[in-house]
């Protein structure tokens, strides 16, 4: 795969000579540090100009009017490290003034890119064990500047359970008074007018568990009276918090080999009280192709009717002025396939694109560049564990030359 990403990057720059694509400036490839942090200061709130790059430990920094490399103000930084976790729940707590947001393997789970005083956000996620990819962005606009981060495992018996469900029953509709606690091992309740703990009407439970998968796509399904959310791995995945007779929803995920949380929270208003959540896997046939992409081809930049279906063991194509089944502008396909790798690691994936492009990883979006735009280079480097993972690439071609191509690669 580095020979045809060397390959491609050849093509690229003849074409630019050539005058066949607009000039482009790619990126070399920064590798992210173990068990401590690369730092990437900016001049400029939205990382304009790199002035510096700094290895810290930690981080809690209180600046007051000072702040990095000589800046003052206005000035953003780029954190990203990868860390050893045991397997459980964890606590990431961020101080800050003034924006961040943070990400832990590539999934946004704190967003607070305001100007703001100093102000502390939680949140939690599970993680399995191994190394996983923790990323910081920060900007100071004017007056202090502040950014702390640290994290701490919650035991597991706070709120989950391996292979059952706690739940935690609480008067109103939105967890007003915790009444009781209970444990399940299935979710499949049809109270009609009554209801846990002596409660009838106006009440809400929150389940959380966490379950042993084989890798593969599942079919997670909800029957509900009235409102419900379901997170995956603190992913929400189904949103139906609203007032509503009896109604059955259902999400596909893929899910790795392995122990996974689930999160239900269901609210009862008044009459039927209905709360029904499985799931099951739903046969790789379907979707995906082990080791293989399925690529569906549509017309229209949005999927909007698919003319066909192919199976490819690769990605790189560079049309120039034709494209697939048939069709040379305004086109679209998503491609979708399950794939090995080897060993627990963190990898580069590359994506070239003329136009536009979103990739996932286990229904993570770790590259979003949905544009019109020349051909241009993209990466971006994260942590798998060792076994098959799920890869989804979406790609539209607008007018003119088409080229799009994926591959990936351990971190060198």
């Amino acid at each position: 795969m580095k020979r045809a990403w060397l390959f491609g990057i050849s093509i690229l720059i003849l074409l630019g000579m050539l005058g066949g694509i607009g000039s482009q400036t790619v990126l070399a490839h920064q590798s992210i540090p173990y068990d401590k942090f690369r730092a990437d200061v900016y001049e400029g709130k939205n990382f304009e100009r790199c002035v510096g790059s700094l290895s810290e430990y930690s981080i809690n920094h209180w600046w007051e009017t000072g702040g990095p490399c000589g800046l003052t103000d206005n000035f953003s930084i780029r954190w990203q490290g990868r860390f050893y976790f045991e397997p459980g729940q964890y606590q990431f707590r961020v101080r800050v003034d003034d924006g961040t947001k943070l990400w832990v393997d590539n999934r946004l789970v704190i967003n607070k890119w305001i100007k703001q005083a100093v102000t502390t956000y939680e949140t939690k996620v599970y993680l399995s064990r191994g190394y996983h990819n923790i990323k910081l962005e920060y900007f100071e606009w004017i007056g202090g500047a502040i950014i702390g981060l640290d994290w701490r495992q919650v035991e597991p018996s706070e709120n989950y359970l391996l292979n059952g469900f706690r739940a935690d029953v609480y008067e109103g509709k939105n967890f007003e008074r915790c009444v009781g606690s209970l444990s399940e091992y299935s979710i499949n309740h049809w109270w009609e007018t009554g209801g846990p703990c002596g409660l009838t009407d106006n009440f809400s439970i929150r389940w959380q568990g966490r379950f042993y998968f084989e890798p593969g796509q599942y079919q997670f399904r909800v029957r509900v009276d009235d409102g419900t959310k379901l997170w995956v791995d603190n992913r929400l995945v189904i949103n139906k918090w609203i007032k509503q007779a009896v109604t059955t929803y259902e999400t596909k995920v893929y899910l790795s080999r392995g122990y996974h949380n689930i999160k239900l929270e269901y609210f009862e208003w008044i009459g039927g009280a209905i709360i029904g959540l499985d799931w099951r896997q739903v046969e790789p046939s379907e979707n995906y192709l082990l080791n293989g992409f399925r690529a569906d081809v549509y017309e229209g930049k949005n999927f909007e009717r698919c003319v066909g279906s192919l199976s490819e063991y690769s990605i790189n194509h560079w049309w120039e002025t034709g494209g697939p089944c048939g069709l040379t502008d305004n086109f679209s396909i998503r491609w979708q396939g399950n794939f090995c790798f080897p060993v627990s690691c963190c990898y580069l994936f590359r994506v070239t694109a003329d136009d536009g492009f979103r990739l996932w990883v286990d229904g993570g979006l770790v590259m979003d560049s949905w544009i019109y735009q020349p051909a241009t280079a993209y990466e971006t480097c994260f942590y798998l564990s060792g076994g098959y993972h799920n890869i989804k690439l979406e790609y539209f071609e607008a007018t003119g030359g088409a080229i799009i191509t994926l591959n990936w690669e351990l971190d060198p």
